[in-house]
């Protein structure tokens, strides 16, 4: 006799033909088992490598063939989140009509589940709120019967979701006034949100709305908790928004949570494996390099990439644990003295670095410089939150078995699980968006100082602007404003042709039209080389390439342009800039004046 309730077994139907063709591939693993026996007891090294290959392939066609089983179409949440608007319509008095697309679409089943109730929340508060009554629809010119589609697709390893409704839509404006009421955004940073999807995006900001909202704002209640729940299953959000004619939100989900591609990274003695999911790209700053590109800005570290400063988060700091390095000298384990970062490295450098037992003396290579001390950044991104996170070292990328962690464990922030490397080891699986919440208070003030940066810069750099820098010989340096450059491709001296007596490149399929600066301007030719670098702009809606003489570098500067002493048609004017004269060109008239014919008659 039963004296407590047993839980319910959760379930999943299997087609008959995937459990024939695991039962296969179970036997091709006997066989393999049996070659490798006979390998090692022949001591076969040619037949232990041809086993291995064997293994790893029938390990690979298992893995694979074990996923789909637990892969469920689409069509098993449609379906409950149709009896959901059919109901929530009912109850409103509106009229909804609802679509689906892409209903074979299969996801994992855990992953499935745990996005249920935030597709269920999304659909109510559209329903409910987003959805406008018959006779206001009818007001606007509407059909009184709205209108809502959610379709699914597989898109590069992920599964992506649109819900999209012709309801009333996002007024991204009043989502910034918002947040600036609730002190949530700084009223400094409205020059930072100026893409109106980055401003509708504040509908997933925690604490902008609550469950006791009246009014138009009733819709937005609970969506920071959508996007947590989302980015918990590695998942992100995202809206578009069309005021008064309706919104779309994207949800990009990864296909499965039990086998993930992820970058193996170093920390001391520790690894840990970061989901290739969140990670944009890595870096490797060499040690000469450190105090250039890492920048102390408000008394927090940033990096600037690509001219944007990006927060740096130290991994050891945010895990609370001990740093340490090896010193070049005697390849033995110290612990960092150094608190951060920009104690040693930072252009604003003032700390004195401590001496080790036995060193009287810096040398004059020491360790700040050495290879060894390169500094290694793994930028990650979820959803609208991107940093940069400092490790030891980069290891290769691994698909890896993700493992929960125990009940031990589960108060442990910052991790999302566990695997098992090759060497029996275990490594942890990092949470970027709990190491983001971790450093909630340091991003902050990263950001802040981001903004109190270009904030108190901005009346200075007013003037400033991106300009791109080349040579046509080596007396002379020239610049054009950044914006107007497509790209910057490398190319062999043989590769360009002369026909009819233009200059021109096979590119991409078709010809490039080439142009150097001594058919437009008075300047010196441009001396034979090897390699040249063509810089390609978009004029009169046509590519065209100019030829320069490498290196070729890009920054921001503001110029004083002398608008009289060196003016020539297809030169703006001249400016002082890094200390050197340099022409700064109207790519414009650069062109009309070496290829007239590019222009349409006026």
């Amino acid at each position: 006799m039963k004296t407590a309730s047993q839980p319910t077994e959760a379930s999943v139907s299997i087609n008959v033909s995937l459990l024939n063709s695991l039962m296969n591939l179970a036997g091709e693993l006997v066989l393999c088992r049996n070659q490798l026996l006979q390998a090692i007891n022949s001591n076969d090294r040619r037949l232990l490598e041809t086993t291995g290959q064997h293994i790893d392939l029938v390990t690979s066609e298992i893995q694979e063939q074990i996923m789909r089983t637990r892969m469920q179409p689409m069509s098993c949440l449609f379906d409950k989140l149709a009896l959901l608007v059919g109901d929530l319509a009912g109850k409103a008095g509106k009229q909804v009509e609802l679509s689906f697309a892409g209903e074979k679409v299969e996801m994992d089943k855990i992953i499935m589940d745990a996005m249920e109730a935030s597709m269920t929340q999304l659909i109510r508060n559209t329903v409910k709120y987003g959805i406008e009554a018959p006779e206001v629809r009818k007001e606007r010119n509407k059909s009184e019967k709205g209108a809502v589609a959610i379709s699914a697709r597989h898109e590069a390893g992920h599964v992506v979701i649109d819900i999209v409704d012709d309801g009333t839509g996002i007024d991204p404006d009043a989502m910034v006034r918002r947040a600036v009421d609730k002190g949530l955004l700084a009223a400094q940073q409205d020059f930072e949100v100026t893409d109106e999807s980055e401003k509708a995006s504040l509908v997933f900001l925690p604490g902008l709305f609550d469950e006791e909202e009246t009014g138009g704002f009733r819709r937005f209640a609970g969506l920071d908790t959508v996007k947590t729940d989302l980015e918990k299953v590695g998942g992100v959000i995202d809206v578009d928004t069309h005021p008064a004619r309706g919104a779309k939100m994207r949800i990009k989900l990864p296909l499965t949570l039990s086998i993930i591609p992820s970058q193996i990274v170093r920390l001391g003695e520790d690894r840990f494996a970061v989901p290739q999911v969140n990670l944009d790209e890595l870096l490797r700053i060499p040690a000469d390099q450190v105090k250039y590109m890492i920048e102390t800005v408000g008394g927090a570290e940033v990096i600037r990439l690509r001219g944007e400063l990006l927060p740096v988060i130290d991994l050891a700091g945010a895990l609370g644990i001990e740093r340490s390095f090896v010193h070049p000298k005697d390849s033995q384990r110290y612990p960092e003295r150094r608190l951060s970062i920009a104690d040693r490295r930072s252009k604003n450098h003032c700390i004195p670095e401590p001496t080790y037992e036995g060193t009287e003396h810096r040398e004059a290579t020491d360790r700040r410089r050495h290879p060894d001390s390169a500094l290694n950044i793994a930028v990650v991104s979820t959803g609208k939150i991107k940093y940069g996170l400092v490790v030891d070292a980069m290891h290769d990328s691994e698909e890896i078995v993700v493992k929960s962690l125990g009940r031990h464990l589960k108060g442990c922030r910052g991790f999302a699980g566990a695997t098992i490397m090759g060497d029996g080891k275990v490594a942890l699986i990092l949470d970027v968006a709990s190491i983001g919440e971790m450093a909630a208070l340091h991003i902050g003030d990263r950001m802040n100082a981001v903004v109190e940066d270009k904030a108190a810069n901005l009346a200075t750099s007013a003037a400033a602007q991106s300009y791109l820098f080349f040579s046509n010989s080596q007396k002379e340096r020239l610049a054009v404003p950044l914006d107007t450059v497509a790209r910057i491709e490398k190319i062999d001296a043989d590769a360009i042709e002369t026909v009819g007596g233009s200059r021109v490149l096979a590119y991409r399929g078709g010809s490039l039209p080439l142009i150097a600066l001594e058919d437009a301007i008075c300047i010196d030719p441009l001396p034979e080389k090897d390699h040249y670098q063509v810089i390609c702009f978009n004029v009169d809606g046509r590519e065209i390439g100019l030829l320069a003489a490498p290196p070729v570098d890009a920054a921001d500067v503001a110029v004083d342009l002398d608008t009289r002493t060196l003016k020539q048609s297809g030169v703006m004017g001249s400016a002082v800039l890094m200390d050197q004269t340099t022409l700064i060109l109207d790519i414009q008239q650069v062109v009309r004046n070496a290829r007239p014919e590019f222009f349409h008659e006026e």
